[in-house]
């Protein structure tokens, strides 16, 4: 599922490198111990702050 949002992305034209992609899941692992589970709200955050690195491609970050 993250490999497709992943490539999607890169799709997209957003540079996203796999070091980006392996800190996403490395937080979300860390999360998912944490907690009971992750809402989607706080997916989209936390996958937008460990992937786009530059503010101009939130509105790519949003369509993909």
């Amino acid at each position: 599922m993250f490999l497709n949002f992943f490539f999607a992305l890169r799709n997209q034209k957003i540079p996203v490198t796999t070091g980006e992609l392996l800190d996403l899941l490395h937080v979300l692992s860390d999360i998912t111990k944490k907690n009971d589970g992750l809402v989607l709200e706080d997916f989209y955050y936390i996958a937008r702050n460990c992937l786009i690195k530059n503010i101009k491609h939130y509105d790519d970050y949003d369509i993909v």
